[in-house]
């Protein structure tokens, strides 16, 4: 295959490779740390990207503040 069509395979699947990447690593998590330990792994990572995306919406000043509840 040519590079250009790389690229436009890649374009117009990009949501399944990127889902199939994030299935194997949840696998591989699970795998190393157990279910349980893999699970609480897995939350902590999705409550990490949350309080990031928060940050990124309201910036960093308004997001300490709603943590001091004011």
């Amino acid at each position: 295959m040519e590079e250009r069509q790389l690229r436009e395979l890649f374009y117009r699947h990009w949501r399944k490779i990127a889902g199939g990447i994030i299935g194997l690593l949840v696998a591989l998590i699970f795998i190393s740390f157990g279910f349980l330990a893999g699970l609480f792994l897995i939350i902590c990572i999705a409550a990490g990207v949350y309080i990031g995306w928060l940050i990124d919406q309201e910036g960093w000043e308004e997001f300490i503040n709603r943590l001091r509840g004011r």
